[in-house]
This record gives structure tokens, C-alpha cells and sequence, in this order.
């Protein structure tokens, strides 16, 4: 049973990684009339956590354990952090040093998911 869905997975999560990634960068450039006064800027660190663990998660569960997933979770943070410098670029966006370290931190959580999955199911590249 888990053999099929060990060959699927990577695939899938490969495809989840690259639309994630393209989703991050549309809604970090997206220019915005007023910045958000809402509930969400109480909790800002919140999306950036949850989309960067995302991310990283399914670059573990896509590429090669070690070094390529490694590699391509410091391409996150190099992303993250061009990303924040940009939107001093997008009308009614602001950056912050907090969202970097919100996407590190996600970052970390996704490869804490995926090791605990790898352990749990064994379905992790």
C-alpha cells in the first residue's frame, strides 16, 4: 500500500512546491490600495510561518533528503528575504525583518513536519 504512495508523493510534492512557490511570490508583490487593517495584522507573522512550512515540506517530501533539500530551503530564505526588499517597491506593502525571521521559522517547522512524517509513515523522499 505505502510502496504506490511512496512513488507519488515526490512527484506531487514537487508540483505543490513550484504552485507554492509561485502563489508566495504573487501575494508578496501584489500591490495593495491601503495596507490591511484587519485581524491579520494583529497576527501578520502567522501567514508567512504557515506558507514557508508549506513550502519547506514539500521540498522535503520532493526532493532528495541532505544537501538538495537543504539547498533549496536557503533558496527560501534568500527568496523570503528579496521578497520583504521588494515590496518596499509595491504600493501599500511594507517590509519587516520579522517576516523574514516568521519565514524562517516556518521553514524550520516544515522540516521538523517532514522528519516526523518520514518516521511516522516513511513516505518522505
Amino acid at each position: 500500500m505505502f510502496a504506490k504512495l511512496k512513488a507519488t508523493v515526490p512527484r506531487a510534492a514537487q508540483a505543490a512546491f513550484f504552485a507554492g512557490v509561485i502563489v508566495v511570490v504573487w501575494l508578496s508583490l501584489e500591490p495593495r490600495s491601503t495596507p490591511d487593517r484587519n485581524v491579520w495584522e494583529q497576527m501578520d507573522h502567522l501567514p508567512h510561518v504557515l506558507a514557508y512550512g508549506a513550502l519547506a515540506l514539500s521540498a522535503a517530501m520532493g526532493f532528495q533528503r541532505g544537501r538538495p533539500v537543504l539547498a533549496v530551503c536557503l533558496g527560501l530564505i534568500v527568496l523570503g528575504t528579496v521578497l520583504e526588499f521588494a515590496q518596499l517597491y509595491v504600493p501599500g506593502r511594507n517590509a519587516g525583518f520579522g517576516d523574514v525571521i516568521a519565514n524562517v521559522i516556518g521553514i524550520a517547522f516544515g522540516l521538523a513536519a517532514a522528519k516526523v512524517g518520514e518516521r511516522i509513515a516513511g513516505i518522505v523522499a
